[in-house]
């Protein structure tokens, strides 16, 4: 997955009821790892994914959410 200069190698797995991300920036050697216990939010989209761009929206200038828009 890239947006902007960034760079994240991921993988996410699921089981019923939970999912999880895990990526790596070895560039700017950042670990994101996200568990959650519910596996779809309120609008249907996989739980993990909508922290998982939440918390990379607060660590990189450039993130998806900002391409979004």
């Amino acid at each position: 997955m890239s947006f902007g200069s960034n760079r994240l190698y991921f993988h996410g797995g699921e089981m019923p009821g939970y999912n999880s991300f895990i990526g790596y920036d070895p560039i700017n050697d950042v670990t994101l790892i996200v568990w959650a216990n519910l596996a779809l939010s309120v609008d249907g989209q996989l739980a993990v994914n909508c922290i998982m761009l939440k918390m990379l929206d607060k660590i990189y200038v450039e993130s998806p959410l900002k391409q979004r828009q």
